[in-house]
């Protein structure tokens, strides 16, 4: 029998701006307002907060996403656990897709500037929501789904639903589903004010990160995900990449020798538990970078390179 134990992971370990770093001024190229579908300043808490991206209908809320980019071809990204505004947060590594590519980042409910809703935060829920987000942007019919830690979990699941939409998966040290085998996950969240900046960005972009994270704030979509946990990564344990898909992980250097130290048996080789997940794919590259969880904020030039070189060697169809 596997021993139970408790892990407490802080939301702001669960982002990993790390504390020491500031913002600078470096102009932002990706990140720049569109026209919103509704008046957005009528549901934000905080007048002063910017709009950028665009509302769209999901279940009778309003879901915000940012699209940006112009390139033949769609990413859509989908953010890790916690993390406040991700169209502000991968502001860098946006500026270097945005020219390749065209990119939609979602930022699902109770995160960024989209609405709280009063449905549970199921793997199942969630997913649905991010699809019916996606269908509601013109033009995007096939995408490759791009996801970072927890949304890695929730990509199982879209997977298995929507596999005739997508054209690739990328995964960002993304979690598995049997990461936390045995393990009860808590989550303590940090006050507004002790949430680090977002680095190499403007101090603009900082000054709207940090009313966003007043304004979403311990709110019942976060608790209620975080709660949820153990019971998203459970049920996504049945499912594995098609065959046919391309899929790709960049991995963490940090996150692989951090799970060499995990306490149960089995659960230490992180490049495996994700290969495992692509046992019958025809195309699959794991990318191994020297960074830590939240390898966007700096090594962002590094993974688009390799993200470039991945996709140009998918097999073509016969």
């Amino acid at each position: 029998m596997k021993n139970k134990f408790m892990i407490v992971v802080s939301i702001i370990s669960v982002l990993a701006l790390s504390a020491g770093c500031s913002a600078n001024n470096v102009s932002n190229n990706a990140i720049k307002p569109t026209e919103p579908i509704v008046d957005q300043s009528a549901n934000d808490a905080d007048q002063d907060i910017k709009p950028y991206g665009q509302l769209v209908d999901v279940k009778g809320k309003k879901m915000n996403v940012l699209d940006v980019g112009e390139g033949k071809e769609t990413i859509v990204w989908t953010p890790g656990y916690g993390d406040i505004a991700p169209g502000l947060t991968y502001t860098k590594m946006l500026e270097e897709l945005t020219p390749h590519y065209r990119v939609l980042v979602v930022e699902p409910f109770g995160y960024g500037l989209s609405d709280v809703t009063d449905d549970p935060r199921t793997i199942e829920n969630i997913t649905e929501e991010i699809h019916e987000a996606v269908q509601q942007i013109e033009g995007v019919d096939k995408y490759i789904l791009m996801a970072h830690s927890i949304s890695g979990v929730y990509a199982m699941k879209y997977v298995d639903s929507y596999s005739d939409e997508l054209t690739g998966f990328i995964g960002l040290d993304t979690s598995t589903p049997g990461m936390y085998d045995g393990m009860t996950v808590t989550n303590e969240q940090p006050a507004p004010d002790d949430v680090p900046l977002i680095p190499e960005v403007s101090d603009e972009v900082n000054e709207q990160y940090r009313k966003i994270a007043k304004k979403i704030n311990a709110n019942k979509n976060l608790v209620d995900e975080s709660a949820r946990k153990n019971e998203n990564f459970d049920k996504s344990k049945k499912y594995r990449f098609p065959a046919d898909l391309p899929v790709a992980f960049f991995l963490a250097k940090e996150s692989i020798e951090g799970q060499k130290t995990f306490p149960i048996e089995g659960n230490n080789d992180w490049v495996k538990m994700h290969t495992d997940l692509t046992k019958d794919s025809n195309y699959t590259k794991v990318y191994e970078i020297d960074g830590n969880h939240q390898l966007y904020l700096d090594k962002y030039k590094e993974i688009t390179e390799q993200l470039h070189e991945f996709l140009a060697n998918r097999p073509t169809e016969s």
